[in-house]
């Protein structure tokens, strides 16, 4: 069983021309993506945008490359492409990440992390 085919592929030959393709990815693989997407965004305290690049083999194990919280928003980037396979024009989504970025309440709360194995969070080790 294949997954959903909103799931973008990015390749660069030899002249730097990037080509975008729908990958065809189990459920399986597309849930375990999810799964760790939502791990990182939340571990990391992550908030209105993020690109996570992740690596899939071909035996379908998903490994985190980096998270960029500060991602690309010119037309050609990478997250604005994958916003358009998911439907979403260039200005749907600087709206979506102005309306968020200006209804969220302050953030002025502790990180939602651990600083190494202590019980300690990062701001109260800082002080």
């Amino acid at each position: 069983m294949t997954g959903s085919s909103t799931t973008p592929q990015l390749d660069t030959d030899a002249t730097g021309t990037v080509s975008v393709a729908l990958a065809d990815l189990p459920t399986e693989v597309l849930d375990s993506l999810a799964r760790h997407a939502r791990t990182l965004w939340d571990g990391l305290g992550c908030r209105s945008a993020a690109r996570i690049d992740f690596m899939v083999t071909s035996d379908g194990q998903v490994y985190a490359l980096e998270v960029n919280t500060t991602p690309g928003m010119s037309r050609e980037s990478n997250y604005v492409t994958g916003a358009a396979l998911c439907g979403l024009s260039h200005t749907d989504v600087f709206r979506a990440f102005l309306h968020e970025v200006l209804t969220r309440p302050a953030y002025d709360v502790p990180l939602p992390i651990r600083v190494l194995n202590t019980s300690a969070s990062v701001r109260e080790t800082a002080a």
